[in-house]
């Protein structure tokens, strides 16, 4: 496998968790931007390397079972994120926020939420050598890392510059995910 396709296959990868950082750019205060942007990139990137390499592990053991309901998994957490950011985004008045950072629970269930392709994908290197498994998957992490954090700042400087509305935006953007996961 060359470098460039696992490049493009890292991007790809990284698409469903640059959109949750994204949300997660415009949903975070100012005082919650540094943590959440941490945290971010470390949940997306750690994840999407962990799927990855298990799947390549697990040949395929389990991946067909998982790779049956993945797509359901990911439309209902998509969509449910979206409708709850649309929600917010409908109130009246100016939205004020409580100050919770993401707990640990919330970024599990991101995590996997976005991962499930890296699993299936790691299931195709299954008939590497170890030494390249372990390069591809690294890759893959890194690179999601990078893409969740470019999709938390462009999120953030959406929010800054639209406010409220930038909820509908990023609400509309999760329930167009959530739909494109079942095609």
């Amino acid at each position: 496998m060359s470098t460039i396709a696992v490049l493009i296959t890292a991007l790809a990868l990284a698409m469903d968790a640059m959109s949750l950082s994204i949300y997660q750019g415009i949903a975070s205060t100012e005082n919650q931007r540094k943590q959440n942007f941490i945290k971010i990139i470390l949940t997306f990137g750690i994840f999407q390397f962990a799927m990855a390499l298990v799947g390549s592990l697990s040949g395929s053991l389990f991946v067909h079972y998982i790779s049956l309901y993945s797509k359901y998994i990911s439309f209902a957490i998509f969509l449910f994120l979206g409708l709850m950011m649309l929600k917010e985004a409908l109130k009246k008045e100016e939205m004020e926020y409580d100050e919770k950072y993401l707990d640990i629970k919330t970024l599990i269930i991101m995590g996997v939420a976005t991962s499930l392709d890296a699993l299936l994908v790691g299931l195709t290197y299954s008939i590497l050598p170890f030494h390249k498994v372990l390069v591809y998957t690294v890759e893959i992490g890194i690179i999601t890392a990078i893409i969740s954090g470019l999709g938390f700042i462009v999120g953030n400087k959406f929010g800054d510059i639209l406010g409220q509305k930038s909820h509908f935006l990023g609400a509309a953007l999760l329930i167009f995910i959530s739909i494109n996961a079942l095609i």
